[in-house]
């Protein structure tokens, strides 16, 4: 059987530290290369990116293309305000069956990762996102999936109450539908190019107006990858109620989070 042909989108600025462990992930998962075409919306850095990227390239037979984009200049230096990025990678596909919108920090990808997400035949799907080598062991994206309008660091689902040791849904082996869903996205190629991306948290917005459209989102419970623990170096990656309780953005941003998708 034919395999789907994959867009893989990247945003990557001063991603050195993590970029290794990434594309060797990457790399080793079980899907034919010559399905996938790599496309990187790179920013202006100041260490050792955009080589990675470069040698990386070189020494692989991905079909790629690398862009510059010079508008990583938000003030939480963080994945939540680059919307015209994400917008941008429409007009880079072709014939591909569906987009991929991996982190560059993901550090552990099991190799059947894409094949169980395809398999789920879903428009929106994620598998779900753990924190590498902390103890116990902790959801990492907290923020943008949902579900019942709920971010998943502060869940009540029948009764019970949920949070980042204990998330919804853990131990589920079929796909369960959400609100929203992050860190590793795949998208329908129809889905991806019908819906906008809007700001703040892209993500978070691309899923609710893709549920305003009539399609529906999913996560994949029993597919666990692993996000690189940020938590001591990368300070700015706050929710946006941090940055509004902090002073950092104006309280007026908060409507703009507000779920009224059905």
């Amino acid at each position: 059987m034919k395999k789907p042909k994959i867009l893989i989108c990247i945003t990557s600025k001063n991603d050195a530290l993590h970029l290794d462990k990434f594309l060797k992930e990457m790399e080793n998962l079980d899907y034919p290369k010559e399905n996938l075409r790599w496309v990187w919306m790179y920013g202006k850095s100041v260490d050792f990116t955009l080589q990675k990227i470069l040698d990386f390239h070189k020494n692989h037979t991905y079909k790629y293309e690398i862009y510059e984009e010079p508008l990583f200049y938000n003030i939480t230096r963080s994945s939540m305000w680059i919307a015209d990025v994400c917008n941008a990678f429409k007009k880079t596909i072709q014939d591909e069956d569906f987009v991929l919108f991996p982190d560059t920090d993901i550090c552990r990808i099991p190799k059947d990762t894409l094949t169980r997400l395809l398999e789920a035949n879903k428009d929106v799907i994620a598998p779900y996102v753990w924190i590498d080598g902390t103890k116990p062991i902790r959801f990492f994206d907290t923020y943008a999936f949902r579900v019942k309008k709920q971010p998943y660091g502060r869940v009540v689902l029948e009764g019970k109450n949920y949070n980042a040791w204990n998330p919804p849904f853990k131990e589920s082996k079929v796909p369960v539908k959400m609100d929203s869903v992050g860190t590793f996205i795949l998208i329908r190629a129809e889905v991806f190019r019908q819906v906008s991306w809007e700001n703040p948290a892209p993500h978070f917005q691309f899923c609710k107006n893709a549920r305003k459209a009539g399609f529906t989102v999913w996560s994949l419970p029993s597919v666990n990858i692993y996000h690189a623990n940020i938590e001591r170096t990368e300070k700015l990656h706050g929710s946006i109620e941090y940055f509004v309780a902090t002073g950092v953005l104006d309280r007026s941003v908060l409507a703009k989070m507000k779920d009224d998708a059905p």
